[in-house]
């Protein structure tokens, strides 16, 4: 069940966490790259979001391999790290 568990939360860190910092700004600028806004507004809450949203925006020009690269090496590494967990026990 403890394996279940970290991936779930392993996942929810890698692929969900980001939507919802991005979710909670809003008013990205292509020409500074800050947010002009956040509902529960703190520095490194908008520093998540602008990162993410940079993130995404050259995601968008170079053929979406950066997301497949974050996806594939997000996977890995939590696969790798539950493997070795169970080897220990």
């Amino acid at each position: 069940m403890s394996r279940i568990l970290g991936r779930c939360i392993a996942y929810f860190v890698l692929f969900v966490l980001p939507f919802i910092g991005m979710g909670n700004c809003e008013g990205w600028s292509t020409r500074d790259g800050l947010v002009r806004s956040c509902i529960v507004d703190f520095p490194l809450g908008r520093f998540y979001a602008e990162f993410y949203y940079f993130f995404v925006f050259f995601s968008s020009l170079t053929l979406l391999v950066p997301v497949f690269v974050y996806v594939g090496v997000g996977v890995a590494i939590t696969e790798i790290i539950v493997r070795l967990n169970n080897q220990r026990k």
